[in-house]
């Protein structure tokens, strides 16, 4: 399969076929037809005498800075060398793809002048599985220009890329590709930089991983009203349509799913009038965080086909603009909002643990042990729980209100969606290890109480029972704990040949 570029909009759902399936990736001849077009408009304007910035005059604070003619070419190399500054643990060959697809995306916009030869070099080394090494630290969040000169370096024979499992010198890398190192050209280096492709195509990836995680929250939470024996009053369609808050009737939907065919359908089986918020509130919760997703993945589709270029080439008009659409204020206030709202959900999930652990709440053996009180039971796994969450919640803050001034003053604002998306990353594997958590001890409680749960999320049980067996005699829970989050992590829950929440993925209750 090959993705191709250029002929309409790009989708989140093709960089995840390119970074996570591993897909190749080429120009469009309408995609190549722009690029050559601008690029004769940006030799014209190099010529002339129109200051320019990036193309006649330096970058930054250098923008006073009137570049010699002789000197333009040679600049357009000098930016990628200059600005890799990378520092810290290099991205994942996933993380890479997901760079170089978003940037590819943009280039084919026309807006940056850039060399058809080098876009066309670009695709080439992504499909070849040339995956330069890109420390995941150095930015800012308005351009992502360390991460972008680290993408370059191998590209032009330089810095150094993983091919088929090995980390080479760029160069090797490129020659046991079958590719040859690109000479970049006048304006190319900059052309390549001034984009937020790191943090787009991170951004998707991770967007995809907030969906996994929540869906495994939504089969925590089913399981869990299904040990507690819950009132399922919240999910009638008559309070739903009462308050119709945003999200709220597709998380209800989603919960509905997974309860299909649950003898709580029937209000007498439910043992309280009212069951405790974590339990009750749970499809308002979950809606606040699919309608942040949903905003979300709306604002990476357009960063995705935005030609964010600054200077911006408009090519019929024979002119380069400069401009702010390296600005990512929008995505960083979503992906915070995001953050926020996945906190609250995880509160919910760890207060849910403690109320069935609690006999008095449940009605079932104290920590849920058969064997009675000289057994530990899942008693200290209540700790997990209440240390995700403090986890969870810590790393819910946002970030994006500090930055100092850079480049002599002259970039005074930052937004930092870098940082809140390793904060993200770091926040997804804690709820997936809260999820995992909640998932294990609603499922005791279940079998505890002898309950049958209806068919989708019986087959949710099923997969769980595979990797985490009834708890009789204490044992170590933290590796089980460990094992299914990773489970989570792999889309297990979704994807298991099972069915489990695969059906219900199919079905429309779960993201797919």
């Amino acid at each position: 399969m090959t993705v191709t570029l250029g002929d309409g909009p790009a989708t989140p759902e093709e960089l995840l076929r390119v970074a996570q399936g591993g897909e190749a990736v080429r120009l469009s001849p309408a995609a190549l037809e722009r690029l050559q077009a601008g690029r004769a408009v940006v030799e014209r304007l190099a010529a002339g005498d129109h200051a320019i910035y990036g193309l006649t005059t330096g970058l930054g604070a250098a923008v006073d800075t009137r570049l010699a003619p002789e000197d333009v070419a040679a600049f357009g190399r000098r930016v990628i060398l200059g600005r890799a500054i990378g520092t810290g643990a290099p991205l994942s060959r996933e993380a890479v793809r997901a760079v170089l697809f978003a940037r590819a995306s943009g280039m084919v916009r026309g807006g940056s002048g850039i060399s058809p030869t080098v876009a066309e070099g670009w695709v080439a080394m992504l499909s070849a599985g040339v995956h330069p090494v890109i420390p995941r630290g150095g930015n800012l969040g308005a351009a992502d220009l360390a991460t972008l000169s680290h993408a370059t370096l191998p590209l032009t024979g330089l810095g150094e890329a993983e091919y088929r499992g090995e980390v080479l010198p760029g160069a090797e890398a490129l020659r046991r590709a079958g590719l040859a190192p690109l000479e970049l050209g006048l304006r190319d280096g900059h052309a390549i930089l001034s984009h937020n492709a790191g943090s787009v195509g991170q951004g998707v990836l991770l967007l995809r991983e907030a969906e996994v995680a929540l869906g495994a929250l939504d089969s925590a939470l089913a399981l869990g009203l299904e040990a507690m024996r819950a009132n399922l009053a919240p999910l009638d369609p008559r309070c739903l349509a009462a308050r119709p808050a945003p999200g709220l009737q597709a998380a209800a939907a989603r919960l509905g799913r997974l309860l299909e065919g649950s003898a709580l359908h029937d209000p007498a089986e439910a043992r309280r009038l009212q069951d405790p918020l974590s339990f009750r509130s749970g499809a308002p919760v979950h809606g606040a965080v699919l309608m942040t997703l949903e905003h979300l993945r709306e604002a990476l589709r357009t960063e995705l086909n935005a030609a964010a270029e600054s200077p911006l080439l408009i090519a019929g008009e024979a002119r380069m603009l400069s401009n702010s659409s390296f600005d990512l204020t929008a995505l960083s206030v979503l992906l915070e909002a995001l953050a926020l709202a996945l906190a609250h959900a995880a509160s919910l999930s760890a207060w849910r643990v403690t109320k069935l652990l609690s006999a008095s709440v449940t009605g079932l053996p104290r920590f849920l042990t058969p064997l009675g009180p000289s057994r530990a039971g899942f008693g200290p796994v209540g700790k997990v729980a209440a240390s995700l969450d403090a986890e969870i919640r810590q790393l819910a803050m946002p970030c994006s209100m500090g930055t100092l001034a850079v480049a002599d003053g002259v970039e005074d604002h930052a937004t930092m969606v870098p940082l809140t998306l390793r904060q993200l990353t770091r926040q997804l594997a804690a709820l997936r290890h809260l999820a995992a958590t909640e998932m294990i001890v609603a499922a005791q409680a279940l079998d505890l109480r002898g309950a049958t749960p209806g068919p989708v999320l019986r087959r949710v049980l099923e997969d769980l029972r595979r990797l985490v067996p009834f708890l009789e005699e204490d044992r170590p829970m933290g590796p089980e704990i460990e094992r299914l989050a990773t489970f989570i992590a792999a889309g297990g829950l979704e994807l298991g040949n099972s069915g489990g929440l695969a059906s219900a993925a199919r079905e429309g209750a779960v993201p797919a």
